[in-house]
């Protein structure tokens, strides 16, 4: 008493579905195209979906790197108010007294 091997019987499964889907494909000759197009459908999805996430994450970056850019201006900006008041404060002490 010998016992089944697994291998042997998932490989006979295997061949047994691959000999129904061959005898079916050759039959139904209209499920050709069907599987061309999804196929073409699955290879054209699937470059553009990584170009589509390569694209916003350049344009994140972009984004991010103008965000910081106005941050660093408005703070030179705001220090350079903050000086010209204090200049005018400054001054307009001094000239109030001629």
């Amino acid at each position: 008493m010998s016992q089944p091997n697994p291998s042997q019987s998932r490989t006979s499964s295997i061949a047994s579905i691959l000999m129904r889907t061959q005898g079916f494909f050759g039959t139904q000759l209209w499920v050709w195209p069907l599987v061309a197009a999804l196929l073409l459908v699955a290879m054209g999805a699937w470059p553009r979906q990584k170009m589509e996430s390569v694209a916003k994450q350049q344009v994140a970056d972009m984004l991010q790197m103008v965000l910081n850019a106005n941050i660093e201006a408005l703070r030179s900006w705001s220090a350079t108010m903050k000086t010209d008041a204090e200049n005018i404060a400054a001054g307009s002490g001094t000239d109030s007294g001629t």
